[in-house]
Formats: C-alpha cells, sequence, structure tokens
C-alpha cells in the first residue's frame, strides 16, 4: 500500500461490500501513519475497529 499512497488522489476503503472511509488520503488515513495502518482499523479484520 505504501506505492498507492504516493500516485492516488482520492481513496476508498471498503470492507464487506460497505464502503468503510472515503476521501483524500489525509481524510482518510487521519491521526494514523500510513494507509496499511488506516486500512486495518478501518476494515473488520482490524483489532481496534476504529471507524
Amino acid at each position: 500500500m505504501g506505492e498507492l499512497s504516493e500516485t492516488v488522489d482520492d481513496v476508498v476503503v471498503i470492507d464487506r461490500g460497505r464502503i468503510v472511509a472515503q476521501g483524500t488520503l489525509a481524510e482518510v488515513t487521519g491521526p494514523r501513519r500510513s494507509l496499511e495502518e488506516a486500512f486495518f482499523a478501518l476494515t473488520t479484520g482490524s483489532r481496534e475497529n476504529v471507524r
């Protein structure tokens, strides 16, 4: 996902067919350090399941 964060303008995170986050890279990652960290926090497989 590191390569994606260098080239995308907008990001959509989908979990089990539902959009759980959508916006610019900064909006989707929020306080998290990376897109990968945000992805795992936003999807069902996360330990935190933060949305």
